[in-house]
C-alpha cells in the first residue's frame, strides 16, 4: 500500500511538472507572436484554429479518416490566414469562414450540422483575436485573452475553495456556480484594469465576456461527453488538446465576433 501512494505521488509530481513546462512553452510562443503582431499572430491564431477543427472532426466523427481529418485541419488554417489578409473587409473574411466551416461540415460522414456550427464559432473565434490585435493593438488583445485566463483561474479557485452547488452537473461535474460568479468577478476587475475606470458599461462587457467564456467551457465539455472521451487530443502534454485549452477563448472571442457582426449589420442595413 505505501509503494502504490508513492508510486501515486511521483506521478502526480511527474504529471504537474510536464503541466508548467508545456504551459510555459505555450505562453512563450504566445506572448511572442502577441508581442511581433503582424503575419506571426496571424500564423498563430491560423494555427490554433486548424488544430482545433482537426479535433472537433475526430470528436464528432471518431472514426474519420486520418487523411480528412488532416485536410479539414489545414483549410482552417488557410481560411483564417486568407480571411485575416483582407483586413477592413469584414463581410469578405466571414464569407470565406462560412464556406471553409460549410465544406468541413459537408466533408463529414455524421453531425454535419454540429460540425458547421462549431467549425465556424471556432473559424470566426481566430478571426477576431488576429482581428483585434492587428486593429487595436496589442493591449487589446492581451486584455482578451488575460480576462479569459483570469476566468478560468478564479473559477477553479473559487470552486475548489468555496464550494456549493454544481453548475452543470451532466456537462461537467466539478464546475460550481460560486466558480462562476469568481470568474466573473474576476473577468470585471481585469476589464476595469485596462480600461482605467469603472462604469456600468465595463461591468456589463466584462461579465458578458466571462460568461460567453465559460459559456465556450461548457459547450466543449458538452461535445467531449457526447464523444465519451476525456480529452480533445494529447497534444499538449500535460493539458489535452488545444481545444481543451482554449475554449474559454473561444467562447469569448466567439461573442465578440457575433456582436461585430451585428454592428456591421446594422451599418449597412441589413435586418
Amino acid at each position: 500500500m505505501v509503494r502504490q501512494v508513492g508510486n501515486g505521488s511521483r506521478l502526480r509530481l511527474r504529471e504537474l511538472k510536464l503541466r508548467l513546462v508545456s504551459g510555459l512553452i505555450l505562453a512563450t510562443i504566445g506572448l511572442s507572436a502577441l508581442a511581433l503582431g503582424g503575419l506571426a499572430f496571424d500564423c498563430l491564431c491560423a494555427l490554433g484554429a486548424g488544430l482545433m477543427m482537426w479535433e472537433l472532426s475526430r470528436l464528432f466523427w471518431p472514426e474519420v479518416p486520418r487523411g480528412l481529418a488532416v485536410t479539414i485541419g489545414v483549410l482552417a488554417l488557410a481560411a483564417v490566414l486568407t480571411a485575416a489578409s483582407l483586413g477592413a473587409d469584414l463581410v469578405a473574411a466571414w464569407l470565406v469562414l462560412i464556406f471553409a466551416a460549410v465544406a468541413a461540415a459537408a466533408a463529414m460522414r455524421r453531425d454535419k450540422v454540429l460540425m458547421a456550427v462549431f467549425g465556424g464559432v471556432i473559424l470566426l473565434s481566430a478571426l477576431v483575436l488576429a482581428e483585434l490585435r492587428a486593429q487595436q493593438g496589442m493591449v487589446a488583445a492581451a486584455w482578451l485573452v488575460l480576462l479569459v485566463v483570469a476566468t478560468d483561474t478564479a473559477a477553479y479557485v473559487c470552486g475548489k475553495v468555496v464550494g456549493g452547488p454544481r453548475l452543470a452537473p451532466s456537462l461537467s461535474p466539478g464546475k460550481r456556480w460560486s466558480g462562476a460568479v469568481g470568474g466573473a468577478v474576476a473577468a470585471v476587475l481585469i476589464t476595469t484594469a485596462f480600461a482605467g475606470s469603472f462604469s456600468l458599461v465595463i461591468v456589463i462587457f466584462g461579465l458578458t465576456l466571462s460568461v460567453a467564456s465559460q459559456f465556450g467551457d461548457l459547450a466543449e465539455s458538452w461535445i467531449k461527453r457526447r464523444a465519451g472521451v476525456k480529452d480533445s487530443s494529447a497534444l499538449i502534454p500535460g493539458h489535452g488538446g488545444v481545444l481543451d485549452r482554449f475554449d474559454g477563448l473561444v467562447g469569448a472571442c466567439g461573442f465578440f465576433g457575433v456582436l461585430e457582426m451585428f454592428r456591421v449589420a446594422a451599418r449597412v442595413g441589413i435586418g
